[in-house]
C-alpha cells in the first residue's frame, strides 16, 4: 500500500507526507510488528526502491520545482525539460521522514550482522550518489542548476533522516555513512556558498549528525567528528556566509520573516551540540594522545556567530532561544575560554546577557541567570585561588 502511495499518486503530495510521516512511522513504532513487517516481501521493495532511488525519481514534461533565486533571496519556480535529470517526486521533508522510518526499523531484526547489512543497503547509495555528485569535474558549471539542487537537497534529507534514527545497534554504521560524506559535504558548502537553503541543510544534516552520536564516539571517531567540524566552520567563515544577516536584520517584522536566517540558527545549535556534557566529559576522562580540543572548534564557531548576532535578532524568539542555550552551555563547560577572549568578543557576551535578562521569554531569563552564575563562580574560585579571573576583561574595559 505504501509503494501505492509513493509511486502510483505521484501528484498528491498530502497523500505521501501521510505515508512517510504518519503510516510507515507508527509501523516501526511497536517493536513486534516493526519485527514482523521487516521480513516482508513488500518492506524489502520498499527498501529497494528508496536505496536505488528508480522508483522514486521521475521524469515529468514540464516539472514545476521550487528553487532558490540567488539574487533576490527568496523562492521562486522554475520549468525543468524532461531531458534533464531524474526529480525526487516526494517532498524533502518526506524523504527525511522515509528515511528516518526505514532506518529504525534496522533495530527491529534480530540478527546483529543482517541488522547492519540492512542499513549499509540502504543508505550505502544514497551516500555514494552524494559523494559522485560532489566529486564530478564539472560540478561548480553544473551545481546551480534546479535539478541538481533539488537532487543534492533531497540526497542531504535523506542522510539527515538516518542520522536522526541513530541507536546503539546501529551508530557504528551510521557514524561511517557520515565519515563518508563529510569531504563531500565540505565542498558542497563551498560550491554551495550563497545557497542559503542547501547551507542550512548541511548544517542540519550535521547538527543530526552529532546529536545522535555523541553519547557513543570514541576517541579515535571524536577526532575525525571534530576536525570535520572545525574544517566545516572555516569554510563557512572563510566566505563569510551569513553576512547578510545583520544588514537585513532591521527588515524583519515577524517570526516567519527571521526563518531566512535559519542557517545562524542551525550554527547555534551545532555549537550546542559540540559543546554537549556527552562529548566534553567523554573527552575530559580520557587521555588520548592528539585529542581534538574541542574548545577550539567551539571558539572558531562562536567567533563566527557572535558578530552576526545583534540585539535586533535576539528580539526573535528562535533565534535567542538558540543563542542562549548555546550561552548558558559554554560558559558551565568552558568558562576559562571567555576569561581569555579580545574585549570585543567579551563585551558581545556580556552584552547579550544582559540584554538576556530583561527578556519576557522566562526560559531565556534562566539560561542567561545559569550563565551568569557559573561566569561568576569561576571568577570566586580563579580569585580564591590567587589568580586573576575576569580582572584582565575589567581592567581592560576601564
Amino acid at each position: 500500500m505504501s509503494m501505492v502511495a509513493l509511486t502510483t499518486y505521484q501528484g498528491e503530495i498530502e497523500l505521501q507526507t501521510l505515508t512517510c510521516q504518519k503510516l510507515l512511522a507508527s509501523v516501526v513504532r511497536r517493536k513486534h510488528t516493526c519485527a514482523y513487517v521487516v521480513q516482508l516481501d513488500s518492506w524489502r521493495d520498499l527498501t529497494r526502491a528508496f536505496a536505488s532511488g528508480r522508483s522514486l525519481f521521475s521524469l515529468s514534461g514540464r516539472l514545476q520545482v521550487s528553487v532558490i533565486c540567488t539574487h533576490h533571496a527568496v523562492l521562486t519556480y522554475a520549468f525543468i525539460c524532461e531531458d534533464l535529470m531524474l526529480l525526487l517526486l516526494l517532498t524533502t521533508p518526506s524523504q527525511r521522514s522515509l528515511a528516518e522510518t526505514l532506518a529504525c526499523a534496522a533495530s527491529c531484526i534480530k540478527d546483529p550482522e543482517a541488522s547492519v547489512q540492512y542499513l549499509r543497503d540502504l543508505m550505502g547509495p544514497v551516500a555514494g550518489c552524494l559523494v559522485e555528485n560532489a566529486s564530478r569535474s564539472d560540478l561548480k558549471s553544473v551545481a546551480h542548476q534546479p535539478d541538481v539542487i533539488y537532487m543534492v537537497c533531497c540526497l542531504l534529507e535523506r542522510l539527515r533522516g538516518a542520522a536522526r534514527a541513530t541507536q546503539p545497534r546501529t551508530q557504528k554504521v551510521l557514524f561511517e555513512m557520515g565519515h563518508t560524506v563529510m569531504n563531500s559535504l565540505l565542498t558542497l558548502l563551498e560550491v554551495y556558498k550563497n545557497q542559503s537553503e542547501v547551507i542550512y541543510m548541511i548544517l542540519k544534516f550535521v547538527v543530526d549528525f552529532i546529536d545522535g552520536q555523541a553519547v557513543f564516539l570514541d576517541g579515535k571517531e571524536t577526532s575525525v567528528l571534530m576536525s570535520f567540524c572545525l574544517r566545516l566552520l572555516q569554510i563557512y567563515s572563510s566566505h563569510n556566509i551569513g553576512k547578510v544577516m545583520l544588514s537585513l536584520s532591521s527588515t524583519l517584522r515577524s517570526e516567519s520573516q527571521s526563518e531566512k536566517y535559519k542557517d545562524l540558527r542551525a550554527l547555534l545549535r551545532l555549537l550546542t551540540n559540540i559543546c554537549s556534557k556527552d562529548l566534553v566529559g567523554f573527552l575530559s576522562d580520557s587521555n588520548i594522545e592528539g585529542s581534538p580540543d574541542i574548545a577550539e572548534v567551539i571558539y572558531v564557531g562562536l567567533d563566527i556567530v557572535t558578530p552576526l548576532i545583534s540585539l535586533d535578532l535576539l528580539k526573535y524568539p528562535k533565534l535567542s532561544r538558540d543563542y542562549f542555550v548555546l550561552m548558558s552551555h559554554l560558559l558551565e563547560v568552558y568558562p576559562e575560554k571567555v576569561a581569555h577572549l579580545n574585549r570585543d568578543a567579551f563585551g558581545r557576551i556580556t552584552g547579550s546577557l544582559e540584554f538576556g535578562l530583561r527578556n519576557q521569554d522566562g526560559d531565556v531569563v534562566e539560561r542567561c541567570l545559569t550563565a551568569v552564575n557559573a561566569l561568576a563562580s569561576y571568577h570566586f574560585k580563579e580569585r580564591l585561588g590567587g589568580r586573576g579571573g575576569l580582572g584582565s576583561q575589567v581592567m581592560e574595559s576601564e
